[in-house]
């Protein structure tokens, strides 16, 4: 047992982000301007990388230690800072980089400093203090509770614990063997670095994953709307307490959340600023999303639908551009997805032990209503999205016309529209219907995949134009 246990939890978080700090700097040098929205990108793009390399060490029996994986994590570092130095040197010396567009972006300027009246001042007070109090109590409830929900142990916990004191994946067919293990690695990975298995300190990613992804949702509203809007943005998110409470433990599905709405943002980013290097870091994110959980591989399709619509309606594009601009997007990322789903296909593991198989059955009448019926009722009256449901569907109703005339907002209520699409569509034809209809919160923790697409198209639909140079 370590007998500085912070000391060596704090590496095992650090090490990984940095790896990840240098690759997004590599590709996305203007994101660096913004140094939170920076750090809580490379973090998820760092433990995205971590889990990675321990599938690679896995697949070539190369033992799990703190430092073998530390080993190849400095190695990729080295690797990436070596064409990052080169990379800032030509800049520096010929000054071939290119000026910072601050026209629009992530990186906008500040707002401008415009006193503030009283309702300004509380609501900003209020809402800072909100978020505040949200995020200590999921501190508080991540840093007390042990891991007990069936789904953490079954699918998550368990290989975890496995890895941890087997150190390879001879044993992975022990449990849910077809499920991806971003999670698991990272629990592995911090207790490695403990020296000794705490069932509480390896909850620690998971909450880091609830601040990164807090930071990037309030910097992509503050890039269309202006800061006391991305705030309330903010606060939207965490009125959820179905949100808060999966931001507190190892299930998969709030990393999915993440990696699922982080990449959709730095798509619309890269619509907005054509940066070449945005788009890679993108890939990256959906191809990592792969790896988190099985509908991560589904969602990577409906990231390429979607990025494929965005594209169609960029004008100024050649066909040849288009052409390349996907296949920047699509080999990347299907490349990080096509890693896992090989080494499974090699292996012979199953994909999902026939529960995904087609069922072409006369109960299709008689599923619709059930379905429909689940649906609202998890919507709107499970009370695990506070009003949120209803306030986007009141919204979307009496904007139509904003909705007509601004196509990122079309594009993200589309979104929102094939997630649901989707879902209904395998409720129909597969047997997963059994496990979704009879599984308390199992459709909940599915709507959490993309629940944050739903606060930002309610702040763009509310959202004024006139104050769009207000603070």
């Amino acid at each position: 047992m370590s007998d500085f246990p912070l000391i060596n939890l704090t590496i095992s978080l650090l090490l990984p982000t940095i790896v990840g700090h240098a690759l997004a700097t590599l590709l996305c040098p203007r994101i660096s301007k913004e140094p939170f929205l920076l750090l809580a990108l490379t973090y998820g793009l760092g433990m995205g990388i971590l889990s990675q390399i321990m599938l690679l060490l896995g697949i070539a029996n190369i033992a799990y230690t703190r430092w073998t994986i530390g080993s190849f994590l400095v190695l990729t570092l080295v690797g990436t800072l070596i064409p990052l130095a080169k990379k800032q040197r030509t800049s520096f010396f010929q000054n071939t980089g290119k000026p910072l567009d601050q026209s629009s972006g992530w990186n906008a300027p500040a707002d401008p400093l415009i006193p503030l009246n009283k309702k300004q001042k509380a609501f900003r007070l209020l809402g800072s203090l909100y978020i505040a109090y949200s995020i200590l109590i999921i501190f508080l409830h991540s840093s007390t509770n042990l891991v007990k929900s069936w789904d953490s142990i079954a699918t998550v916990t368990l290989k975890a614990k496995v890895f941890f004191f087997d150190h390879t994946l001879r044993h992975l067919p022990l449990s849910h063997i077809s499920y991806p293990l971003h999670v698991s690695f990272l629990e592995t990975w911090t207790a490695l670095n403990l020296g000794y298995w705490d069932e509480i300190l390896i909850n620690a990613p998971i909450f880091l994953t609830c601040l990164s992804f807090l930071v990037v949702h309030y910097y992509f509203l503050k890039s269309k709307t202006n800061a006391a809007w991305a705030l309330g943005g903010v606060c939207l998110l965490l009125t959820s307490n179905f949100f808060t409470y999966h931001a507190s433990i190892p299930y998969a599905d709030f990393s999915l959340m993440y990696y699922n709405c982080a990449a959709i943002a730095l798509i619309l980013l890269w619509a907005e600023k054509n940066d070449h290097g945005v788009l890679i870091l993108a890939a990256l994110f959906s191809g990592l999303m792969s790896f988190v959980k099985l509908e991560g591989t589904l969602y990577l399709g409906l990231h390429t639908l979607f990025f494929i619509l965005l594209l169609a309606g960029i004008k100024k594009y050649t066909l040849k551009e288009k052409i390349t601009n996907l296949f920047t997007f699509a080999i990347p990322s299907y490349g990080i997805a096509g890693v896992f789903h090989l080494y499974k296909m090699i292996t012979g593991i199953t994909g999902m032990e026939g529960r995904l198989g087609p069922t072409w059955k006369t109960d299709l009448l008689q599923r619709s209503q059930i379905i429909i019926k689940n649906l609202v009722q998890t919507f709107f009256f499970s009370g695990n999205w506070n009003i949120l449901w209803v306030i986007l569907l009141v919204g979307v109703l009496t904007n139509w016309s904003k909705i007509k005339q601004d196509r990122e907002i079309r594009l993200l209520v589309a979104l929102l529209g094939m997630f649901l699409v989707v879902y209904v569509a395998f409720f129909l034809f597969t047997p997963i219907y059994i496990d979704y209809h009879n599984t308390y919160n199992a459709l909940s923790r599915t709507i959490l995949h993309f629940f944050p697409l739903a606060t930002w198209v309610i702040i763009l639909l509310f959202y004024p134009r006139s104050e769009s140079n207000s603070p």
